[in-house]
């Protein structure tokens, strides 16, 4: 999990600690007394009026002319969830995405391998788009062309711009080639079984590789 995520452990967070993260930055980047961008004054007086009018779950703390202390007053999750959607906000840091991706495909993983990645997406590609089924081709020329297209995404193009081909035809495209034996079939024999079950995981953005 990144820094930021740990925030979700908290049943209550303070007023100021709530609306930074209703920005979708840290409050940890922000020590006392900084000065928060907008809009996070408009975000702080909207929080109090929710509290004010026990939309939100809350406390105010040291209200006087001064104003009241951001970081003393608090509100609830779970209360301030429900506000928020029904302020239309449904995204954002309170809304995270539930991420179905495997361990093995999500380039925020430490252990994420960009070439096993690249296997199974050239894999699942292969053999679940029609553009690839009995086109007269043998799987490891589809295996090839695909990765070939999609070098960039998975760190397979070096700081000179060039393809790394020896890591396309030598090492992944052998290992995800099914074609093994003497005079195989085009892509594939049969159409695919998988192709209207679950749908491809979305590719992700790998950082190009330094070196070979």
């Amino acid at each position: 999990m990144k820094a930021i995520d740990y925030w979700r452990l908290c049943e209550k967070l303070s007023v100021r600690q709530a609306a930074i993260l209703i920005m979708g930055e840290d409050p940890a980047d922000y020590a006392y007394g900084d000065r928060v961008e907008k809009p996070y004054d408009a975000l702080v007086q909207a929080l109090y009026n929710g509290i004010i009018s026990e939309q939100v779950e809350g406390d105010i703390a040291h209200p006087s002319e001064y104003g009241a202390d951001d970081s003393d007053s608090w509100v609830n999750i779970e209360s301030l969830k429900s506000w928020l959607t029904g302020k239309g906000i449904n995204s954002g840091f309170f809304f995270p995405k539930v991420n179905d991706t495997p361990n093995y495909l999500d380039p925020d993983n430490p252990n994420f391998s960009p070439k096993l990645a690249a296997s199974v997406y050239a894999w699942l590609a292969v053999t679940g788009e029609k553009r690839f089924t009995n086109n007269g081709k043998s799987p490891k020329a589809n295996i090839e062309n695909w990765l070939t297209a999609n070098a960039e995404k998975f760190g397979l193009v070096g700081p000179d711009g060039e393809i790394n081909n020896t890591a396309i035809k030598d090492q992944i495209s052998k290992v995800v080639n099914w074609g093994v034996k003497g005079g195989s079939p085009s892509t594939p024999v049969q159409e695919p079984t998988h192709i209207q079950q679950e749908p491809t995981p979305p590719i992700p953005d790998v950082e190009p590789a330094p070196s070979f």
